[in-house]
Parts: structure tokens; C-alpha cells; sequence
């Protein structure tokens, strides 16, 4: 992989980066994520 596509994956996968973080802080900024983007045209935030 060269380092333009690493530097892509890093921005899409948005889990990359994030490497000491611990589950309970990737499941609190998650649902965080969530909240923030609001209901879909096919799923609630409650749903979520």
C-alpha cells in the first residue's frame, strides 16, 4: 500500500487513528457519531 492510499484508508476507515483507545471510549464516540448525524431515511437514531 502505498502512502496516498494509506492516508485515504485512514480518513475513510475512521477506526484507524485511534489505536490506544479502549472499548468503552470506541462505543461512547460511536454513539456519539450517531446522535450527531440524526435519524436516516431508513433508521432512527433510537433504533441505532
Amino acid at each position: 500500500m502505498n502512502k496516498k492510499s494509506q492516508e485515504f484508508n485512514e480518513q475513510r476507515i475512521l477506526s484507524h487513528g485511534n489505536e490506544n483507545e479502549s472499548l468503552e471510549e470506541a462505543i461512547e464516540r460511536i454513539k456519539q457519531r450517531i446522535i450527531q448525524t440524526g435519524d436516516k431515511p431508513h433508521v432512527t437514531v433510537a433504533r441505532q
